[in-house]
């Protein structure tokens, strides 16, 4: 494959062909594993407060598999992987965080 910028639609075809079977964000979780997820999560901002002074700000919450076996009692499963990288799950953030988010990618 060349160095060509590629759209979206290229993107995810060519990723379909190369990995024999469909492109879905679930599927690049799974792909990721959980570890880099939260990973990148984080550096979104993620799992801690912006900064800016709002009375009350939460952090929203990322959890973790030990997290999960302690408060839960269960251990980490792939389906929770799954779920977390659509935003699912125990996974909580805030509309403050969303909207950070979703600037870096429009700009």
């Amino acid at each position: 494959m060349s160095q060509e910028l590629l759209s979206i639609d290229q993107a995810s075809e060519w990723a379909s062909n190369y990995l024999d079977r469909p492109v879905t964000i679930s599927n690049i979780g799974y792909l990721l594993q959980y570890a880099k997820i939260k990973k990148y999560l984080e550096q979104f901002g993620f799992n801690k407060q912006s900064g800016i002074d709002i009375s009350g700000e939460a952090s929203g919450f990322i959890p973790t598999p030990e997290w999960k076996k302690e408060k839960i009692g269960e251990n980490w499963y792939i389906g929770d992987t799954y779920n977390a990288s659509i935003g699912q799950g125990y996974i909580t953030v805030t509309p403050l965080q969303m909207a950070a988010a979703y600037s870096v990618i429009a700009n």
